[in-house]
């Protein structure tokens, strides 16, 4: 990452493209917590899911089909299913293009310049689906010096890592980076009905960049990454019950199919890396992508830049959702999409400088298929009058194909008011275009669902629906900023975020197709960037305060009319307002310490759904408080090396696993502590050894979890992982 030259023992500014250009991170009027690469390696942060440990107002949780793919939240905003007809409240970019689904998204963070998490909508610069904020990941660039790097990485569980990069200027016109890595690790959990681990590591990813000057003003910068997962799949446990709810009435004491309970109190004596599942299976991605980014500088203060940016995903999985060795529900899931996307940028100054902008237009289509096969509650009995669920039309599949495209035209200027030396203002503007188009085909053991479930619509075939909508809107941003000193900002600033609208790809009836609407989230952050000196400690403080309003806001539910489905509905109208607080502290050359502070109250205002009135409760996997500190400490040790220890911990308060807020559907507060040793340049050579632990203590805690108990009448876990420890030794040429 590039940083900004500071004096001896100063804290370095970072380059950040929060307003797609190159800026210094103290000098931008928003709230943003950047880490460079080398704070990604102190840190120990391997995947996407460790960054919630370090980022205030961040959480990334796990997705309970699959570890490899995850669900990001900033300030309450939280990403729906990954599936093809639901989008993002947090937009993820990877070398400034979108990734639209998370499939692989927790793959491992290699050769990485920086990752930037940009907090409040940014729904001018950024577009749609940036509601909750934007995560920005930057790969290492190409350069014009020869060299390389092979690290190998042994730890417990059997844990195998071979990273590598080699970087090769071709020409004084073309350079070539190529980096990858290749991970291998025993499951932390045991399924005693198989006896095969659950919860292990399997997966190769490679990425090339090359750099291409023709000439001094056109700069061609081309990226291609790819990643490859396949295990024996993921684990999860069955944690609570709800006595009189569906599966406690189906597989009670002496049932035929099976005692629930008794289960459950077996579970309990096990640890939750003993588990016995019937319905867990393989869960493979494969994942890749083009980035193609080409900058002309038309004059000395105007450039042309081009985005093109392509990617494929094709996953599957299978989940035993409920965590027990019955048959109560286990979703085999696929997906194979692909997406396209064009994004051109004018971007300039004027009025002697006074005047900085930028104009664009963004394209992006995705297309693809996406289906879940699986079953709920299959036995070969019903219930009786008036059950919920239809029990003898397992197995069944839902999904089928979906398109969407979206269009947006955008501009943003930013003015040096005359007068007041370091005061600006800045105002912008998008208006966004999508349409969206599933084709679906949903069935059961009997047949068509559709042909049972209601009287085809005129004009349509029998047992294929296909469902069509549109949606636009405008979003916004107004500012003020005020430089007070060089080293001091001041800033307020209004934002207005969309997330588009869309369609139930998982319906199974012409009903369930109606579409959802777009949710905005309209904002009011106010913040000061500060360095300072306390006598002669160099000391960094950036804090925000903020409120946003959220309407029409989209929500999934679990619908039981003769089965239980999940559908997105525009239920809910929310508040959250909060506060967010960086500090960096260097008391001498070596020494640094860093910590961080997030309060996010989140509340829904109005929360009705079929299942009932949830208004005033708390967002599901958002802690109402995050803190975290980092103590690290570098000596010179002569004839030996460069000595390095790093600590640090991070907490966080209690997450509920569902918006309903249900009984035992929730992990409470809980802390992490993680450690690092580094000799670097051991001995004079250029070899880099480390010991890292992360999870010291050994916590137990829920990565993830099912809110069930309101709709079936159970909660299922998925567990974090256990305490983690090995050995790193890097050699660099």
């Amino acid at each position: 990452m590039q940083t900004t030259t500071e004096a001896d023992g100063a804290i370095p500014d970072i380059i950040v493209q929060a307003r797609r250009r190159d800026e210094g991170l103290q000098s931008v009027p928003l709230a943003i917590t950047a880490l460079s690469g080398d704070a990604l390696r102190s840190q120990s942060v391997v995947t996407v899911q460790d960054l919630g440990q370090h980022i205030p107002s961040l959480t990334v949780s796990g997705n309970l089909g699959r570890r490899d793919t995850v669900v990001i939240g900033i300030r309450g905003q939280r990403n729906l299913l990954p599936r093809l007809s639901y989008d993002a409240a947090v937009g993820v970019y990877f070398a400034e293009v979108p990734i639209a689904r998370p499939y692989g998204l927790n793959a491992s963070l290699y050769d990485i310049s920086s990752v930037q998490v940009l907090k409040g909508p940014q729904g001018t610069l950024f577009g749609r689906n940036t509601t909750g904020g934007a995560m920005l990941f930057e790969p290492n660039r190409p350069t014009d010096d020869f060299g390389g790097s092979v690290e190998l990485e042994y730890g417990n569980y059997d844990h195998r890592m071979v990273t590598g990069m080699f970087n090769l200027p071709v020409s004084d016109t073309l350079a070539v980076r190529v980096a990858g890595r290749i991970a291998k690790r025993d499951g932390f959990t045991k399924n005693i009905l198989t006896g095969k681990r659950l919860d292990a590591v399997d997966n190769q990813s490679f990425r090339a960049s090359v750099k291409f000057n023709p000439t001094p003003d056109i700069e061609n910068l081309l990226v291609y990454d790819f990643y490859h997962s396949s295990t024996s799949g993921q684990s999860v446990y069955l944690r609570a019950l709800r006595p009189g709810g569906v599966v406690s009435r189906l597989f009670g004491p002496g049932g035929t199919f099976g005692d629930i309970a008794s289960e459950l109190a077996a579970q309990k004596e096990r640890s939750p890396r003993r588990v016995a599942l019937d319905g867990v299976g393989p869960s493979k991605v494969r994942n890749q992508g083009i980035s193609n980014r080409t900058t002309i500088t038309l004059s000395d203060d105007i450039s042309l830049k081009n985005v093109l940016g392509w990617r494929k995903v094709k996953s599957q999985d299978t989940t035993d959702l409920d965590g027990s060795p019955l048959p109560i529900s286990r979703p085999f899931q696929t997906a194979n999409i692909q997406q396209l996307s064009e994004e051109l940028q004018l971007q300039g100054k004027a009025l002697d400088g006074a005047l900085s902008y930028i104009v664009g237009g963004f394209y992006f289509r995705e297309w693809g298929d996406d289906i879940t096969y699986g079953t709920s509650l299959n036995i070969p009995i019903p219930l009786g009058p008036g059950a919920p669920i239809n029990t003898l039309t397992n197995p069944r599949s839902s999904g089928g194909y979906g398109r969407s495209e979206s269009e947006s035209l955008f501009a943003q200027l930013t003015y040096e008011i005359p007068g007041v030396a370091g005061l600006k203002a800045t105002a912008g503007f998008r208006y966004s275009w999508d349409k969206r188009r599933v084709e679906i085909s949903p069935a059961d053991s009997l047949g068509c669902r559709f042909e049972r479930t209601a009287a085809t619509p005129a004009g349509l075939t029998p047992c294929l629906a296909i469902g069509r909508a549109s949606f636009s809107a405008p979003t916004w941003t107004v500012g003020l900023d005020y430089q007070v000193s060089p080293k001091t900002l001041l800033y307020i600033v209004s934002r207005r975020g969309y997330r588009s609208g869309g369609l139930n790809i998982g319906s199974e009836s012409f009903a369930e197709l109606k579409p959802f609407l777009p949710e905005t989230v309209t904002d009011v952050e106010t913040g000061i960037k500060s360095d300072w000196l306390l006598g002669s400690v160099p000391v960094r403080t950036n804090a925000a305060f903020y409120y946003s309003s959220g309407k029409d806001v989209q929500r999934t539910a679990q619908i039981i009319p003769e089965r239980v489905t999940t559908t997105t509905l525009n239920a809910a109208s929310t508040e959250i307002y909060g506060a967010e607080l960086e500090v960096i502290v260097r008391p001498t050359s070596g020494l640094s310490l860093s910590g961080y502070f997030s309060w996010d109250h989140a509340r829904y205002k109005k929360f009705i759904t079929v299942s009932g009135d949830f208004s005033n409760n708390r967002f599901s996997f958002t802690p109402e408080v995050k803190y975290g500190l980092t103590v690290r400490y570098e000596t010179e040790l002569p004839s030996i090396g460069e000595a390095a220890a790093t600590f640090d911990y991070s907490w966080q308060g209690r997450v509920e696993f569902g918006d309903i807020n249900e009984v035992e559907s929730y992990q409470s507060s809980y802390g992490l502590a993680n450690a690092r040793l580094e000799l670097n340049k051991a001995g004079g050579s250029p070899a880099d050894i480390a010991l890292f632990v992360r999870n010291i203590f050994k916590k137990e805690y829920a990565n993830s979890g099912t809110a069930f108990q309101n709709a079936l009448g159970f909660t299922s876990i998925l567990p974090g992982e256990p305490r983690m420890y090995g050995v790193q030794v890097r050699y660099s040429f």
